[in-house]
């Protein structure tokens, strides 16, 4: 992925785009076959830190449901 000019990174195109890799494959082979050129410091920030929440979410069945739940009470406050 070259993210050459891009200058504002959202969590939510890296947790759709790449985060959930994680889910189907370890984040050793991802980070063996997904190269990322051009990142700037603060799109690696981000995407770091999708990938860091990424990893106990899919590996953790009740880490999982316990995100699910928090975010469903969150979106039913609306």
């Amino acid at each position: 992925m070259d993210f050459e000019g891009v200058k504002v990174f959202a969590s939510a195109f890296f947790n759709v785009a790449i985060g959930q890799l994680l889910q189907d494959i370890q984040s050793d082979t991802l980070n063996e076959k997904l190269i990322i050129e051009n990142l700037s410091p603060h799109g690696e920030t981000v995407l770091s830190q999708v990938i860091d929440n990424a990893k106990p979410y899919y590996s953790d069945p009740a880490h999982r449901q316990a995100v699910d739940s928090v975010m469903e009470e969150y979106a039913a406050s609306f």
